[in-house]
């Protein structure tokens, strides 16, 4: 992309892991003085990430940042303080019964979710361990048909580039969405369903115009958000394909990235 427009700036797009959090899965103090800071001057703070509304909920209580949220990686709007969802989008049933029908039978474990809870239909020691790592509970084990029409994603822990990576997408990429959202996750969802287009429906929501919004992320599933900002920041740490999409690349999350690029390209607008 060619280089960010100036602007003022009255919405601020975060993604978490990789971006706002460091690698320990923490905000650091500087980044959240920095998003105070953002608040306090009327920008509006939205967190757009690939976990699910009830994990999510803990750092956004901890920004203090009402309104809008985006979870389940575009697939649902949330708003903590009136406990509700908007624009949620579903897997469409056959599809889904398609793909976890197809992972059942080679015995490739999954986790599906719902808008309460993730689903397994058998326990899986390392792929659990995975969901420790990151601080998402370990999924229910439970038989996934009875909930196939209440979907929002299906996240495998599969490492990029494997040849069943490249299997899967030319089986069910087009009905479902494949998105990257780490080197070891996969996600199938909504073919209507992206950080981008949850974006776009938020901003409308507050009558933001795309120029006035920034957007950060590290990842493949940050470009789409990226196409609807103003000015996109991708991190130091970010995937070859957020940089390639980014105004600009900053710090990376172990160095408060955040705060650096609102420091260097933002706060100047709102003085």
């Amino acid at each position: 992309m060619t280089g960010p427009r100036p602007a003022r700036h009255r919405l601020v797009a975060v993604d978490l892991d990789g971006t706002l959090l460091n690698s320990r899965h923490e905000i650091s103090e500087r980044n959240l003085l920095a998003i105070k800071r953002l608040q306090e001057r009327g920008v509006k703070v939205v967190v757009v990430t690939g976990r699910a509304s009830y994990i999510a909920a803990r750092w956004v209580r901890r920004l203090g940042a009402g309104g809008y949220h985006i979870t389940f990686n575009g697939a649902a709007v949330v708003d903590y303080d009136r406990a509700a969802h908007f624009n949620v989008q579903y897997m469409r049933p056959g599809p889904a019964a398609d793909l976890t029908g197809w992972l059942e039978a080679h015995r490739v474990w999954y986790a599906a979710h719902t808008l309460e809870t993730p689903y397994s239909p058998w326990e899986g020691r390392e792929e659990s361990a995975a969901f420790e790592r990151i601080g998402d509970p370990i999924p229910e084990v439970a038989r996934v048909t009875p909930y196939i029409d209440r979907l929002l994603k299906v996240m495998l822990v599969l490492c990029e580039g494997t040849a069943l990576e490249n299997e899967l997408r030319s089986l069910f990429e087009g009905p479902l969405a494949v998105a990257r959202t780490g080197p070891s996750l996969l996600e199938f969802m909504n073919p209507r369903a992206s950080k981008g287009a949850a974006l776009a429906w938020v901003a409308a929501a507050y009558g933001v115009v795309r120029e006035e919004v920034v957007a950060f992320g590290d990842s493949q599933n940050d470009v789409s958000m990226f196409e609807n900002a103003g000015l996109a920041v991708a991190m130091g740490n970010a995937s070859d394909a957020a940089r390639q999409a980014a105004h600009v690349v900053c710090e990376d999350c172990d160095s408060d990235g955040v705060a650096c690029a609102l420091e260097r390209f933002v706060f100047p607008c709102l003085e």
